[in-house]
């Protein structure tokens, strides 16, 4: 199970992720591969996995960075009352 989830990872940060379409759509059974596709119609879901899924996961990944970003922003200049001036030109260096 492990390995499935760091296959949809990968696959959802587009590192790599046509090798693992090519071998989703020759896999027949357990740990057997055929030399020509099998499974052509898993090609469709590999595609649409990668369109939503790397697009939401980023946005994710993004939208969380950007707000532990801006969380630590207003902490920082919310001490604007505290600081004198020679610490607040440092801080904005």
């Amino acid at each position: 199970m492990y390995q499935a989830i760091a296959s949809l990872f990968v696959i959802s940060n587009l590192n790599g992720w046509s090798n693992f379409m090519y071998i989703g759509a020759q896999v027949t059974d357990y740990d057997k591969v055929w030399e020509q596709w099998s499974h052509p119609y898993w090609i469709f879901f590999f595609i649409i996995f990668v369109v939503t899924g790397s697009f939401f996961f980023m946005n994710l990944f993004v939208g969380v960075v950007i707000s532990s970003f801006n969380k630590e922003k207003d902490r920082i200049h919310g001490a604007d009352l505290i600081s004198s001036k020679n610490e607040m030109e440092w801080i904005d260096i």
